[in-house]
């Protein structure tokens, strides 16, 4: 579910604050620990098969099992792929056995005993409504929800219809059976959906969708302050931005199976694993993190996230440092899947809360003292859960906001997530209580990926000012982790990607404790210029996407070629590539024409770059292996006409010691080019290496 923020209107949002005004005072919150009941689960399941039931049975199957784990969790419906993954998981794991049976009636047979009187509750799913009326009644009375097209059968297998709510609705149920339901939870599900009426089944939840706003008022003032909205909003700008002004916290789950088991399973303090340190300290380079946005959805982890082969499932995870969302709330609802997803991370994976704490609310639109009990409860999940940073989605910063999470002793910072496509806080600073609050300042959302890396690459290279930190949002609905490998491939080598817990390490460490609203970061370049080029076809994005905006790139070639491609000429003796020789990298460049002097090249490098404007100048240093094994060595452009110019013809390079060279390019400025590094037999014909490192590409 995509969450595109935008402000509410000014006229829900006055009728809400006058309804809120004439409700009178807030009911007492809980006390408890946690709004989630902690269920027990049986040491053997019986489990069904999602392919094994008929559409009409699964509100059946679901009830049931809800029914059933109001004493203990018995049932689980095996949905295949991921569900199949955690019931091996829990015997792993927890030492749970299991068995499958063959059909709905099986069930029935084996736990109608567990049933209030044998009863089950009737309802129509044409008439839409009855089927939420009749999975309130469901909790409430432990009458399992059965179609009408299944009511013979519920009684030849020994069921008592005990009501028939075919005509029904949501606010009938919540005025019958308020009483007996608990006002820690609302579901809102829609009528055509079978998932999580297990869970609601199981905690006694009342269930509604297409409420009007004065009965949505009427059933929110019903529940506890602070309460949770289990499922998802018929839209999400205004369900949840009324959720908020109403104290309500939104847990998207609406397509979730099995919750009455996974939050039967043990709770216990789940830990992370201690990530890698990428910072390069005392240099001059841009720190950049990404957080992956959504990760509040309870379902999406249920369904099977942390086997997503585009996303944490990714056969390259752990290649690039990178921030997972998670919803702190799995710490209670799916403990198993919360300490499977840490377990199977790498040291450059890190995990934040999502979104805005236990839940989804948009924190600047809370009720003052409900929002107190919110931080206080999201402080204590996040505790257990080991995550220390928040992701929060808001209409705006709020200073007061800020202040009470960082008045949390668990809570070390926060990332913002705010506006179209999460970019419009554009990296904006916030501090409290000397912790830092950062806007995302770039968002992977529908966006071209090298795009971004030649972005990334013009920003300012100085960790002293907020100017050199970037904050990327990857929107997975959109994009994946490849995108993200694509756009790192792509860095120059002062970008420097790093975890999100060592990015706020770093801002805390490096840069002055001051709100910064707006970031100066002008630079000379200019993109739009790139972009006409890219448009008109002249150049492609991935031979640019290593330029700087800063007017300048720098290879230092110590772990690889750093996309400059080797070719040789394919005689017995020419090589080029990358060599290492006493823990320094550098390019090297070798063949033989056997004591002939051809002035062709034997090896050589090319790279087809965007140059800067202005005076620009192309520097390295270079050497032969020794005085013994000399070469020849050029440097030639080659321009979009496929017109080739000599810059530095052949020149014996005789020393064994590194000397440095330059050479202006700024005949060249503004241009696509391709740079060749060439080397040729000198003519002695015995071990012609050249070695080229330290390159750098600058403009005045």
């Amino acid at each position: 579910m995509t969450k595109t923020r935008k402000r509410a209107s000014s006229a829900i949002a006055l009728l809400l604050a006058a309804m809120i005004i004439l409700s009178g005072c807030q009911k007492t919150a809980s006390e408890s620990e946690s709004i989630f009941p902690q269920l027990t689960i049986a040491k053997h399941l019986y489990v069904i098969k999602g392919d094994d039931l008929k559409e009409e049975e699964w509100v059946l199957a679901e009830t049931l099992q809800g029914i059933v784990a109001q004493e203990q969790a018995e049932i689980y419906i095996d949905n295949g792929n991921a569900y199949t993954v955690w019931l091996e998981d829990m015997k792993a794991s927890y030492g749970i056995t299991y068995e499958y049976v063959q059909s709905v009636w099986d069930l029935v047979d084996k736990f109608k005993g567990k049933l209030n009187e044998n009863g089950f509750v009737q309802f129509k799913r044409s008439n839409t409504s009855t089927v939420n009326a009749a999975s309130t009644v469901s909790g409430a009375m432990k009458y399992v929800a059965v179609e009408e097209s299944l009511a013979d059968a519920a009684v030849q297998h020994g069921l008592v219809q005990k009501l028939d709510v075919s005509d029904k609705d949501e606010m009938w149920a919540l005025t019958e059976y308020g009483d007996k339901l608990n006002k820690d939870f609302i579901f809102k599900q829609a009528y055509s959906l079978n998932s999580l009426r297990d869970y609601g089944a199981a905690v006694k939840g009342l269930y509604m969708y297409d409420a009007s706003l004065a009965e949505m008022k009427e059933a929110f003032d019903w529940t506890n302050p602070n309460s949770a909205i289990m499922g998802w909003h018929s839209d999400e700008l205004s369900g949840v931005d009324t959720a908020s002004r109403l104290g309500k916290m939104t847990i998207a789950s609406d397509h979730a199976h099995n919750l009455s088991v996974f939050s039967a399973l043990p709770r216990e303090q789940l830990k992370q694993k201690k990530t890698k340190k990428n910072a390069r300290d005392g240099e001059k380079v841009h720190y950049v993190t990404f957080i992956m946005s959504d990760g509040d959805n309870v379902q999406w982890y249920v369904n099977g996230a942390p086997l997503a082969s585009k996303m944490q499932g990714h056969k390259d995870k752990g290649k690039v440092p990178f921030g997972w969302s998670i919803a702190p709330s799995l710490a209670d609802l799916a403990p198993n899947l919360m300490k499977y997803s840490y377990e199977k991370a790498t040291e450059n994976d890190y995990f934040v809360a999502a979104v805005s704490g236990i839940g989804y609310i948009n924190p600047s639109l809370y009720p003052e003292e409900t929002l107190k009990r919110f931080m206080k409860d999201t402080n204590a999940f996040m505790k257990r859960a080991d995550l220390k940073y928040v992701s929060i989605l808001d209409n705006e910063i709020s200073q007061d906001v800020i202040d009470q999470y960082a008045a949390q002793d668990q809570i070390e910072g926060g990332f913002y997530f705010m506006g179209y496509k999460y970019g419009d806080g554009k990296g904006a600073l916030s501090w409290s209580n000397g912790k830092p609050f950062i806007a995302a300042r770039e968002t992977l959302w529908e966006t071209e990926p090298l795009e971004m890396a030649v972005r990334l690459n013009s920003y300012k290279k100085d960790p002293s000012v907020i100017e050199g930190y970037t904050m990327v949002n990857v929107h997975p609905w959109s994009h994946n982790y490849q995108d993200v490998l694509d756009i790192t491939a792509n860095l120059g080598p002062d970008v420097v990607v790093v975890t999100p817990d060592e990015f706020m390490e770093l801002i805390k460490k490096n840069v002055k404790q001051e709100n910064v609203s707006e970031l100066d970061d002008v630079t000379s370049f200019d993109y739009s210029a790139v972009k006409k080029k890219l448009d008109e076809g002249i150049i492609d994005l991935d031979e640019v996407a290593n330029m700087a905006a800063d007017t300048k790139y720098i290879y230092t070639f110590d772990k690889d070629s750093e996309g400059w491609e080797a070719v040789d000429a394919g005689k017995e003796y020419d090589k080029a590539g990358w060599f290492e020789q006493d823990g320094n990298g550098f390019l090297q460049m070798d063949g033989s024409d056997l004591g002939k002097k051809d002035l062709k090249p034997n090896g050589y490098f090319y790279k087809k770059l965007l140059l800067p404007t202005g005076k620009v100048t192309m520097s390295f240093d270079i050497k032969s292996k020794s005085s013994d094994h000399d070469g020849d060595f050029q440097i030639e452009i080659i321009q979009e006409d496929q017109s080739i110019t000599t810059l530095a013809p052949w020149e014996t390079i005789k020393t064994g010691e590194w000397t440095a060279k330059t050479v202006d390019l700024s005949a060249f400025a503004g241009k696509a080019v391709t740079i060749l590094l060439e080397q040729s037999d000198s003519g002695q014909g015995d071990g012609e290496y050249i070695h080229l490192d330290n390159l750098k590409i600058t403009s005045n």
